[in-house]
């Protein structure tokens, strides 16, 4: 619209029709006339949605708008004029139809975007390679505790989903209890001091105690969980962890005797691990791109 004229063709004409003034008259004129295309263009979905003037500023170009006004506006049949009415229609045909695809993929793009399929997520670990892998540890763990006075005890609340899987993968008899612990902190470092939130609601001794933790990365609150339930005559205490994150270690002579996956140093989300609370309904273990969105 900045230029003084508008060239426009059509395969069916032999060359271009010039349109003069073009810029100055429809620039006046546009918003009012843009208005009449709610009744003339009805049927047409889009339209039915952005109410006429709305369908303007929805164009993928401002020309759009005015080939609209232009073609359903032209009264006279004059030889310039119909040349004209016979380019624009096929502009108007086209652009309509491109401005009508591009609008429906918006919006099925944006009904696609669930919670199982946000955009800012990188799936990790599939749903069927967790449940594959989980009834490979619990076969394990019903080979190594054939026998013996079983209690799983997760640790609140990553890792209520993995103990849910687990348990039912374990071929034995069992009993499970929680515990629910924050880790006392300096500033924003664990010194690995921990406040028991939640209990035991049974007592361990004389148990076979198999801890089952969502995922562990320093390890420091996991150490000191680790003593204080030693402290409390349990038979023999192991460590289970859905994930392991190696990198940040800071307690390495930490023995986690049954691990699902090794993770690499990434903020990770799913199967019980969350972000703010949210995520952990994710039947995956996925990677969060962009954490100041999360």
């Amino acid at each position: 619209l900045e230029s003084a004229k508008v060239d426009l063709r059509d395969k069916r004409l032999s060359g271009f029709v010039t349109v003069k003034g073009l810029s100055d008259f429809v620039r006046y004129r546009i918003y009012h006339h843009v208005l009449d295309l709610k009744g003339r263009f009805s049927n047409f979905r889009s339209v039915g949605r952005y109410r006429g003037k709305d369908l303007f500023y929805q164009s993928p170009d401002a020309f759009a708008g005015i080939i609209f006004w232009i073609r359903h506006t032209l009264r006279s049949k004059t030889p310039d004029n119909l040349n004209i009415d016979l380019c624009l229609n096929s502009i108007c045909k086209n652009l309509f139809n491109q401005i009508c695809e591009e609008n429906m993929a918006a919006e099925t793009t944006q009904m696609d975007h669930t919670e199982f399929t946000n955009p800012n997520l990188e799936v990790l670990f599939s749903a069927e390679q967790i449940i594959e892998r989980v009834n490979e540890m619990g076969s394990e763990i019903t080979r190594d505790y054939k026998g013996k006075d079983l209690v799983l005890v997760g640790v609140l609340k990553g890792s209520c989903v993995f103990l849910a899987d687990l348990m039912r993968a374990i071929d034995l008899p069992l009993s499970i209890d929680f515990m629910s612990v924050s880790s006392y902190k300096d500033g924003t470092t664990s010194t690995g001091d921990v406040e028991i939130i939640k209990d035991l609601s049974n007592p361990i001794r004389d148990k076979d105690v198999l801890v089952v933790e969502d995922i562990i990365d320093t390890g420091l609150t996991l150490s000191r969980l680790l003593d204080i339930l030693g402290s409390r005559g349990a038979r023999s205490i192991t460590l289970a962890s859905f994930l392991d994150k190696p990198e940040p270690r800071i307690k390495k002579e930490l023995k986690i005797e049954y691990t699902g996956f090794v993770v690499p140093n990434h903020f990770v989300v799913g199967y019980g691990l969350d972000a703010a609370g949210r995520y952990r309904n994710l039947p995956f273990i996925g990677i969060v791109k962009d954490p100041s969105i999360a």
